[in-house]
C-alpha cells in the first residue's frame, strides 16, 4: 500500500477516535472510490464502524461481509459479529440479523449482547413465544441485569400483556428506583390498562426526571424510535408536552418523532405538533441550526403555508456546516424529494446542489437534480446529469430509466428505445416490462394519444349516458303521472282552475329539472380551458350529489353531508373540473357499494394552515370493501381497473388526479382508513386579497 494511502487510513482512524464520524466517512468514501474496498481486515473493520456510526448501515454491511470473506477466522470475532448483526437489524434485514445472532450464539451461547439483540429482532418480527424464550434464557444467566429485565417487560408490553409487564417494571425499579426507562414503561402500561390515577402518578415521576435528567428522557424516546415504536414515542411526548423542556437536542428529537408520525399516517396534525416542538427553540431566541430550519420548513410545506416554507427552507441552505454530516445529507436529500412532490423544482435544485458541494459524485444528488431538470423542461441539463452518474455507475437502472424518460419527453424516440435496450441488456429481470415500454414508444405516438383521447371521450359519454338515464327517469315519471291525472280529470269533468294551476306547476318544475340536468351534462361534455376562480366547495358538493340522488337511492346508498361546514372558506379551482372530479368519485363509490343494503357515502370539510396560504380539505369516504393494499400504488394509472370487462375503462381516478393537479391541489388515499375507501382532496383557499 502506497504511503499516501497508509497516511489517509491513519488519519481516518484518528478522526474516528475523536468521534468526527462525518469527516471520517468522507475520507473513507474517497479511498474506496479511488482504490476499491480495502483487503486488510483492520481497514475493513474501521470502515464498517465509520459507516455504522453515520447510519449508513448498507455500506457497513458490505464492509463486514468483505471483512469476514478475507479471513474466515474472523468469524470467531464476537465483537465484529455483534456489529454486523446490529447493522442488519438497523437496516430492517431482520432475517439476516437473526442468522448472524444465531451464528454468534453458537460460538458464545451466553453472550448477553447477542441474546438482547436477538430478542429485539424477534420482537420486531412479532414472534411472541420465541422473544420470551430468548429473554428467559438471557435472564437465567443474568437475573439481576436491569437492562434485560426492562427488555423483558417491554416485550410483554409490546405483545399486550400489560399486567405481567407491570410486575417486571416494578422488579427493575426495586433495583434502580430512579430508572427513567422503567418508570416510562410503567406509565405506558398503566395508561394502556386505563389505570388513570396510577398513570398520572407515574407521569409526575417522569416529569421530575425530565427536569433533572434530560438525557434519560432523550434515551427513552430514541429507544422507542429505534424499536420502531414511533406511535408510542408520539403518545409519550403528547403526555409530557406541558413540561417546560428547554434542551435543544430533545426539542429537535421531539420534532423528528412527530414528523415521522406524519410521514407514516399522512395526517397533517402531526406536522403541526412537530412544528410546535421545534418552534420552542425559536422562542428561546436561539440561532437555529440548518437541520432545524429545514425541518420547520418541511412542516410548513405539509401544512400548506408555502410562504413560511420558502422562508425557512431558503434560510436553511447557507447554514449547513462543511462538511455536511451524514444525517444532514439524508435530510437534505429528503427535503429535495419533498420539494419535487410539491412542484417546487427550482428550490429542489438548490437542495440537490447542496449535496453535490461536498461530494460531486453523490448519487442521490445527481438523481434528484436530473429529475428536477427534466420536470422543468431543461432536458439538455437533465441528460448531462444522468450521463455524469452513468460514468460513475455504468448500468445504473435509475439513471438509465431517467435518461429514457427525458429522451421521450424531448420526442427523441430512437434514443429512448436505445436506452431502454441498454437497461434490458444489463438487467435481465426487467426485460418483459421494458419490452412493453419499447413497443409503446416505437408505435405511432400520435395514434396512441388520439386513442387515449377517444377512450376518455367514450368513458365520459358512457358515464354521462348512464347518469342522464338514471336522473331523468324520476322527473319524467312525475310528469307522466301528473299529465295522466290531468287528462283523467278533464275526461270526468272534475277539473277546476286551482287543480289545473297546481298540476301544471308540478309539470313545469320537473321540466325545468330535466333541462338543468341536460345543461349540466352538456357543460361537462365540452372541452373548455382551465379557469381558476373562487368556488364554494360545499355548495358544489351538494349540487353534484343532487344530480345523482335518485340513482344512489335505487342502489340503497345513503348520503351524509352534515360534515360540510359552512364556515370553511371558498377555494381556488375550476368549476367544471371540480364537478367532474366529484362525479367520478360518486360513481366509483356507487360501483363499490353495489349489492350492499346499507351503503353510505360521507363528506366533510376542514381547513389547515393559515391565510393567505390556507388549504381546504374535503374528505370523501364510503363504507365499501376498500382498496386492496397491493393495488393502491396503481389506482391513478390510466386504464387500470378492477371492474369486469365492459364495466369500466380505468380512466376515472386518472382524470380525477389530473384535474386536481390542474387546480394546484392534491389527492391522496387515506391508508389508515379500514372501513371502506377514504380520499382526501386538498385545495388552496381563495385569496380574496388577490
Amino acid at each position: 500500500m502506497v504511503k499516501r494511502t497508509v497516511d489517509a487510513w491513519e488519519h481516518i482512524k484518528v478522526l474516528f477516535r475523536e468521534h468526527k464520524y462525518a469527516e471520517a466517512q468522507i475520507k473513507v468514501d474517497k479511498q474506496i472510490l479511488e482504490y476499491g474496498l480495502p483487503t486488510e481486515a483492520g481497514l475493513l473493520f474501521t470502515s464498517a464502524r465509520v459507516y455504522r456510526e453515520n447510519g449508513e448501515f448498507d455500506k457497513a454491511i458490505i464492509c463486514w461481509e468483505q471483512f469476514f470473506s478475507v479471513n474466515p477466522e474472523n468469524y470467531s470475532r464476537i465483537d465484529a459479529l455483534n456489529e454486523m448483526a446490529l447493522c442488519y437489524a438497523r437496516s430492517y434485514q431482520l432475517d439476516e440479523a437473526l442468522r448472524v445472532y444465531e451464528q454468534l450464539l453458537a460460538i458464545s451461547p451466553r453472550d448477553k449482547y447477542a441474546l438482547f439483540g436477538k430478542s429485539l429482532v424477534l420482537m420486531r418480527q412479532e414472534r411472541h413465544e420465541e422473544t420470551i424464550e430468548v429473554l428467559h434464557e438471557a435472564l437465567s444467566h443474568f437475573p439481576e441485569d436491569t437492562r434485560l429485565i426492562n427488555q423483558y417487560a417491554k416485550a410483554l408490553q409490546y405483545f399486550g400483556q400489560h399486567e405481567m409487564a407491570l410486575e417486571w417494571y416494578s422488579k427493575a425499579l426495586a433495583q434502580e428506583p430512579e430508572s427513567f426507562f422503567s418508570w416510562s414503561g410503567l406509565f405506558m402500561s398503566l395508561k394502556a390498562m386505563g389505570r388513570q390515577k396510577e398513570a398520572e402518578e407515574a407521569l409526575s415521576k417522569l416529569n421530575a426526571f425530565a427536569g433533572r435528567d434530560i438525557r434519560a428522557l432523550d434515551r427513552f424516546t430514541r429507544g422507542l424510535l429505534r424499536g420502531d415504536d414511533a406511535e408510542m414515542a408520539a403518545g409519550f411526548l403528547e403526555a409530557i408536552s406541558n413540561i417546560n423542556i428547554t434542551d435543544s437536542a430533545f426539542l429537535r428529537l421531539a420534532g423528528e418523532v412527530f414528523i415521522e408520525r406524519g410521514n407514516q399516517s399522512h395526517k397533517v396534525i402531526y406536522y403541526q405538533k412537530a412544528l410546535d416542538w421545534l418552534m420552542r427553540l425559536e422562542l428561546q431566541s436561539r440561532v437555529l441550526p440548518a437541520a432545524v430550519l429545514a425541518r420547520i420548513g418541511s412542516c410548513y410545506l405539509e401544512l400548506g403555508n408555502e410562504d413560511k416554507a420558502d422562508e425557512y427552507l431558503r434560510k436553511a441552505l447557507p447554514s449547513f456546516r462543511r462538511p455536511v454530516r451524514v444525517h444532514e445529507r439524508r435530510l437534505i436529500h429528503k427535503t429535495g424529494e419533498q420539494l419535487l412532490n410539491f412542484r417546487k423544482e427550482e428550490l429542489a435544485i438548490d437542495y440537490f446542489r447542496e449535496l453535490l458541494l461536498d461530494d460531486p459524485n453523490d448519487e442521490y444528488g445527481l438523481d434528484g437534480l436530473a429529475r428536477a431538470y427534466r420536470i422543468l423542461g431543461k432536458y439538455e441539463k437533465s441528460i448531462e446529469t444522468y450521463e455524469k452518474k452513468l460514468v460513475l455507475k455504468k448500468d445504473d437502472i435509475y439513471a438509465l430509466d431517467g435518461l429514457a424518460r427525458t429522451y421521450r419527453a424531448m420526442g427523441k424516440l430512437e434514443e429512448a428505445v436505445e436506452t431502454l435496450e441498454r437497461i434490458a441488456a444489463a438487467h435481465e429481470e426487467e426485460r418483459d416490462e421494458l419490452e412493453k415500454r419499447m413497443a409503446f414508444i416505437r408505435s405511432d405516438r400520435i395514434k396512441a394519444e388520439i386513442e387515449q383521447f377517444n377512450q376518455r371521450k367514450l368513458s365520459a359519454l358512457g358515464t354521462m349516458t348512464s347518469g342522464i338515464s338514471h336522473e331523468m327517469n324520476q322527473p319524467l315519471a312525475i310528469i307522466r303521472w301528473n299529465v295522466s291525472s290531468l287528462l283523467r280529470d278533464i275526461e270526468i269533468k272534475r277539473l277546476n282552475m286551482d287543480q289545473l294551476n297546481e298540476t301544471l306547476g308540478k309539470v313545469d318544475y320537473q321540466a325545468k329539472r330535466i333541462n338543468e340536468i341536460l345543461q349540466t351534462f352538456k357543460e361537462l361534455s365540452r372541452e373548455h380551458p382551465l379557469i381558476l376562480q373562487e368556488i364554494d366547495l360545499g355548495s358544489t358538493v351538494r349540487k353534484t350529489f343532487d344530480m345523482f340522488s335518485n340513482q344512489l337511492k335505487i342502489h340503497n346508498i345513503s348520503i351524509n353531508l352534515r360534515g360540510l361546514l359552512p364556515s370553511v372558506p371558498t377555494i381556488l379551482g375550476d368549476q367544471l373540473r371540480l364537478e367532474q372530479i366529484l362525479m367520478n368519485l360518486i360513481l366509483n363509490a356507487r360501483d363499490a357499494l353495489q349489492g350492499k343494503n346499507d351503503g353510505l357515502i360521507s363528506c366533510r370539510t376542514y381547513t389547515y394552515g393559515r391565510p393567505p396560504r390556507q388549504w381546504v380539505a374535503l374528505s370523501f369516504q364510503d363504507n365499501g370493501p376498500g382498496i386492496p393494499e397491493d393495488i393502491r400504488d396503481r389506482i391513478y394509472d390510466p386504464f387500470f381497473t378492477t371492474k369486469p370487462l365492459g364495466r369500466g375503462t380505468g380512466l376515472g381516478l386518472s382524470i380525477v388526479f389530473q384535474y386536481i393537479q390542474d387546480m394546484k391541489g392534491r389527492i391522496e388515499l387515506d391508508q389508515t382508513y379500514a372501513n371502506g375507501a377514504r380520499f382526501i382532496l386538498r385545495f388552496r383557499s381563495f385569496d380574496k386579497g388577490g
